[in-house]
């Protein structure tokens, strides 16, 4: 009887994991494609990495977009598969190359390394807090 808690209890675990997983996808989709306070500019492609202006407002727009993603770094964290980096970076450049397309905003190369940024620091605060959690317990019973 025991296993199938455990059977049961794991199974909840992931699929409560791929849960959160696809809203937080759809939350991305919708604050990056529906919002109602889209800028378009002239141009709507920026490739020069840190070619803009560094003022306070985009100096804002940089660390939210970094903690935009910080979430994803976490989520990755759970899964024992490398490849879900690459799918990090690969999300953040659809969203970013989709923008323009859908006139939801501007394609901008410093907001894709924001992103990426975000989800390295996700993915590395959690494994440190993880270790600094396992630590704990081990020196609790030792």
């Amino acid at each position: 009887m025991d296993t199938n808690k455990a059977i049961t209890f794991k199974v909840s675990r992931r699929l409560l994991f791929w849960i959160v997983f696809a809203l937080y996808v759809f939350a991305i989709i919708y604050i990056k494609f529906f919002r109602y306070d889209v800028y378009i500019s002239d141009s709507t492609y920026n490739w020069i990495p840190l070619a803009r202006d560094f003022t306070h407002q985009a100096i804002f727009s940089l660390i939210v977009n970094a903690l935009f993603l910080l979430p994803y770094g976490v989520l990755v964290s759970h899964v024992k598969k490398p490849i879900l980096f690459g799918v990090g970076i690969a999300i953040c450049l659809i969203i970013e190359l989709l923008q323009p397309l859908f006139k939801a905003g501007i394609f901008d190369i410093t907001t894709v390394i924001a992103e990426i940024i975000g989800v390295l620091l996700g993915y590395y605060i959690y494994k440190l807090l993880s270790l600094l959690a396992l630590k704990n317990r081990v020196l609790r019973h030792a």
